[in-house]
This record gives structure tokens, sequence and C-alpha cells, in this order.
């Protein structure tokens, strides 16, 4: 009786743990298998470019958390949410700050009135967590294929004063005319999750962004940026930073955009050129960036606000992308890359064209578009980048499922007229073709504890970019 009472203990408590481990182990499993999957998936493309030029725009971050600047700027959360295109006062910073605050998400607003602005960078100096940091999508593009493809030659246009230069990585070659003698400053106005401002929680990390910026906004190192071009003899050639044009006047970004396209058509078809996006509010610029420059880039990389706003100023079918949680649905997004490449990508009818690439970052998945065999490797690509996005958010070296959570939706469709699906962990990177169109999807495995919000979607993008391997060919 004794013996088997004894047995039947010891072996409740070798099921017990047993069932321990394996719950532990379920627990972590899908972040850990879609890890996996990435470092067993991933490959890095044939042939990477060794030599690329990027511009436009650089600058110095003043990081913050911006409820503690507002509450040191004595501001007060009064409950009214507003999306000022651009900012002329604190309150209007206040308002901006809390619309996107309790949505979550990332905005950048330029500041019009300098005098205020310098006052409001005094005061988020004296903060005691305050950090200087590598800004500019430009800076900051060219400070990740620095760091993570050593063997690129890097070379940086934009204005770039003595802190930034002692910021970047010394392998970065900046000319001698984009050495300013004072650096622009931009305002990064951090917050936690679980941060309160006024009655709102914030349900994810991000933050806000501002600037007055004249050197960046007026575009002033674009002759530079071209001439650079000229004389380096890049195979790739990256340019950001056009929404800083959004604050100045009509005649001034159209004059600037118009210069662009000019360039940019001069530029050899065998040569690769990536635009990034950055937030921007003002519906008439983004049309007329849109209609007058997209055709003229062979890539494009943005995130979900970007690509909303430029569905509805271009006549999209597909207009809005959210759920009903203001989260981007996958399929929505899948189309509405689709759309992209359809309205202003390489075709037969529209030869003039060299648009053959789209990729768009968000917190939970990025989606990838290429038209035919113009980009290869395009499924490492987007792995690269959603892995990217966990390692930067975390501020880690190596992935661990602990620090990670996935937080797609349960079920899910690629694409308008596909079935109702379940990511399978142990093969996250998913595709799909439309006609002479091929998409990817990769999940994003988002930090639990941010320690990084700004330069994420630099840091992705050029990491995609690097991953993806050009087709010269493709135009012949």
């Amino acid at each position: 009786m004794i013996s088997k009472t004894l047995f039947i203990g010891v072996a409740v408590i070798a099921l017990a743990y047993i069932y321990n481990i394996c719950f532990q182990q379920s627990a972590g499993s899908v972040e850990t298998a879609i890890i996996q999957a990435w470092e067993d998936q991933l490959k890095k493309p044939v042939k990477t470019f060794s030599k690329i030029v990027i511009g436009l725009n650089s600058n110095v971050d003043l990081i913050v958390n911006g409820r503690e600047l507002l509450e040191a700027l004595e501001a007060k959360s009064n409950g009214v949410y507003n999306d000022h295109e651009t900012l002329t006062s604190i309150q209007d910073i206040q308002e901006t700050f809390a619309n996107y605050f309790r949505k979550g998400a990332a905005v950048e607003r330029p500041f019009v009135d300098g005098k205020v602005y310098q006052h409001i960078v005094e005061k988020a100096g004296k903060l005691d967590d305050h950090q200087w940091y590598i800004g500019g999508n430009a800076a900051l593009m060219a400070e990740t294929v620095a760091s993570s493809f050593p063997l690129t030659k890097v070379q940086l246009i934009g204005p770039v004063g003595q802190r930034l230069h002692k910021l970047l990585n010394p392998s970065i070659t900046v000319p001698k005319v984009s050495l300013t003698e004072s650096d622009e400053v931009h305002l990064i106005m951090e917050y936690q999750i679980g941060e309160k401002w006024g009655n709102d929680t914030a349900t994810v990390a991000n933050r806000f962004i501002t600037s007055y910026d004249e050197a960046n906004g007026k575009m002033t190192m674009l002759d530079t940026f071209f001439k650079s071009i000229q004389e380096d003899n890049p195979d790739l050639v990256v340019l950001s930073g056009l929404h800083m044009m959004e604050g100045q006047k009509e005649e001034v970004w159209k004059s600037r955009v118009d210069y662009l396209a000019k360039n940019l058509q001069g530029l050899p078809r065998d040569l690769p050129v990536h635009l990034e996006l950055a937030s921007m509010a003002n519906g008439k610029f983004i049309k007329y960036l849109a209609e007058t420059l997209l055709r003229h880039v062979t890539s494009l990389g943005l995130n979900e606000q970007e690509i909303t706003f430029v569905l509805e100023v271009t006549g999209s079918p597909v207009r809005n992308i959210l759920d009903e949680n203001e989260r981007p649905r996958i399929d929505k997004v899948g189309d509405s890359v689709h759309f992209l490449l359809e309205q202003f990508g390489h075709s037969k009818s529209r030869k003039s064209s060299r648009l053959t690439r789209v990729h768009l970052h968000s917190l939970q998945f990025h989606v990838a578009g290429v038209i035919g065999d113009s980009w290869r490797n395009i499924e490492s690509a987007v792995g690269a980048g959603t892995r990217m996005a966990s390692l930067r958010a975390c501020d880690l070296k190596s992935l661990t499922a602990d620090k990670l959570n996935l937080k797609l939706p349960r079920n899910f469709s690629l694409h308008e007229q596909d079935t109702v699906r379940q990511l399978n962990s142990s093969q996250p990177i998913m595709s799909w073709s439309k006609g002479d169109k091929h998409f990817v999807f990769s999940p994003v495995l988002v930090c639990k504890k941010p320690l990084k919000t700004v330069g994420l979607g630099d840091a992705i993008s050029a990491t995609g970019l690097f991953y993806s391997e050009f087709n010269p060919l493709y135009y012949s």
C-alpha cells in the first residue's frame, strides 16, 4: 500500500514537472519560433551595395520625456485634441501631442515661430533626463548602414554641425561644404506604455517630433547632393527629409520638388534611388510630392500614416486602412502597396517610371511589394527589416523571446481576395503574387519595454534595402 501511494506521489510530481516545463516553453514558443525562423531563413543578397550617397536631412535630436517637458512649460491637459499642420505656440504642441498620445501614433510637425521654439528647447535642455542623439532620416540611415554594413562606403549630404559630426560613425564621409557652424536641433518628446497625460493613457511607447529648421526645410544642400552623386559614382542613392519642406511657403516647396524631379530624371536608370517618407499633414504638399516625384524613384519606404495620406490625395479606392482600434489591417495594407505600384510603378504603358519597390513598415508587421524581377531576395529583406525593428526598439544585440510579444490579430488576410489564415510561427515570412507584382509579409515582434522609439523606421528601411538585391537589367 505504501509503495503504491509512493508511486502515485512520484508520478504526480513528475507529471507536474513535465507540465510546468511544457507550459513554460509554450508560453514563449511563438516568439521563439519566429526568432529561430528569421535566423534560419534570412539570406544576404548575392550582390550588395558598395558605395552610397545619402541626403538630405541631418540634425541633432534633443530627446526628452514629453509629459515632463509639457509640465515644465506649464502646459495643461485641457481635453482638446487638434492636429495642427504647423505649430506656433505651446498650446499647439500640447493639443497635437495629446491627439497622437491617445492614439499611440508617431508624428512630426514643424514649428514656425523661432523665438518660441528656442524657449522650448532651452527648457528641454534643462530637464534631468535629456539626451542628445543623431537626428534626421538621412543621418540615421547613414549611421545604420555604416554600423551594420561596414564594407559599404557612405557619404552623407546634409547640414552637419559640430555636435552631430562628433556623434556620427567616423567611417561616414561628410564633404566640407556640408559642415555648418551650428546644429539644427529637433525636439523628440517620447512617452512610454502606461504613461498618463490628462485623462489619456499611452497604449504603446512612441514619440512626438517638432523642429524649427531652416537649413533642412529649405533643402539648402540640394546642389551639393546631386554634385556628389556625379562625382562619387555610387551604386545606390538614398533621399529623405522632404517632409521638412512642408512648413515653407507653397512657391518654395513647389520649386524645390520640381528641381528634385528634374535632377532625378537625369540619373541613370541602372542607379537605384530610394525615397524615405516621413510624417506630413499638408494634403496639397503630399499630393504634389507624390504626383511629381514617385515615378522618378526606384524604391519607396513609408509607414501606415504616410501611406494613408498618399492614398487620400491620389484617388485610391483603398482609403481607411485602420481597424476599429486604429491599427493597420494587413489586407488593406497589402492592397495599398499594390495600388502604389499600379498607380506610379514601372509598366509597359508607363516605361518612363522607375518605381519598382515599396516597403511599408508598421508596429505589428511589414509588407513589401516589387514588380517582376526588378528586386531579388525580397523575403529576406522584409524579414531583416522586421527583425531590426525588434533589435532597435529593445536595444539588443540578439533577440530573446521574453522581451518580445507577437501582437498580430488572431485571424487575418493578406489581401482583399485572400482567405482567412493564421500565422505559422515556424514560417512567419509569407508571400503572394498578383499579376507581375510580388508581395511579402512578415510580423514584427513588439518590444515589451521599448528603450528607443527614434530612428526605428530609418533603421528598418536601411536594413531592408541592403538585404534587397537590385536588378539593373530589369529596365533594359
